[in-house]
């Protein structure tokens, strides 16, 4: 018995080492980066280990970066948007060998061999951003899809990997034609509240969100100013979370849930 006490003793002690190293780091990394805050979650072996935040989450309140802090999650959002196609997939309602042209009957002779499954793996050929894009203006996806009829492919379908935020419009797009609600709506019913991501939603810089994060951008060496503000929706990128839905999600995605172990393999 006492064997087993000295070893449950050591091990957490081990632990709180590797974690004040942890702590210690990132505090480093904050002063030479000069990040404002950040937060972090830490899973080993199907358990979370930590979950933290550090710095600030806003400098003019002065408040903290917490583990509940609402961060935009950037191009993070595509894992959620492909797990959106993949439950039509599920449902028999998709093919990931079906054409875009399955969706938009007027989309150019060069877009025909393009299928859904290489709109998710970037392999589509199409630019990485629509012409008619424009960060301050909200626009719904068709127009921004359409707008691309007239460019030529980058490179001939399926022949090289290229990242492409267009190529996600057309996803968002094709969620919206199938289930026949909004791509928001889909997302926030379908995805984040039936499996309880009850912080992660569809960026708005209108609704009131608690406990959101400001975003910064460095001007010279030394000033930070507040980082320019999208009003425009990207499916691409397009939703704002925290690192404990995060985790959460991780978890389901170890644990097959949401999706068939086949499906979550195949995505």
């Amino acid at each position: 018995m006492k064997i087993i006490l000295i070893f449950l003793f050591l091990t957490k002690a081990v632990f709180v080492t590797a974690q004040d190293d942890i702590d210690r780091y990132i505090e480093e990394q904050l002063k030479e980066q000069k990040i404002v805050g950040l937060s972090i979650g830490i899973i080993n072996k199907g358990k979370i280990v930590k979950s933290r935040g550090y710095g600030l989450a806003n400098l003019e309140q002065n408040s903290p970066a917490t583990e509940n802090a609402v961060y935009k999650i950037a191009s993070v959002s595509k894992q959620f948007v492909a797990t959106a196609i993949m439950t039509l997939v599920q449902q028999n309602k998709l093919s990931l060998k079906d054409t875009v042209s399955k969706f938009f009957k007027d989309a150019p002779a060069t877009w025909s061999n393009i299928t859904v499954r290489h709109l998710l793996n970037h392999s589509s050929g199409l630019e990485r951003e629509s012409p008619a894009f424009r960060p301050n203006l909200i626009q719904p996806d068709s127009i921004l899809i359409r707008a691309s009829y007239k460019d030529p492919l980058i490179f001939p379908t399926g022949t090289k990997w290229q990242y492409c935020n267009l190529g996600y419009f057309v996803l968002a797009d094709i969620v919206r034609q199938l289930s026949g609600m909004p791509f928001t709506q889909f997302m926030e019913k379908e995805i984040f509240r039936k499996y309880g991501l009850q912080k992660t939603q569809v960026t708005s810089v209108s609704s009131l969100v608690l406990g959101r994060a400001d975003g910064y951008a460095l001007k010279g060496k030394d000033s930070v100013i507040n980082a320019e503000e999208y009003l425009a929706l990207r499916p691409s990128g397009a939703f704002l979370s925290t690192v404990t839905d995060l985790m959460k999600w991780e978890l389901m995605i170890q644990k097959g849930e949401v999706l068939t172990k086949s499906n979550w393999d195949l995505m």
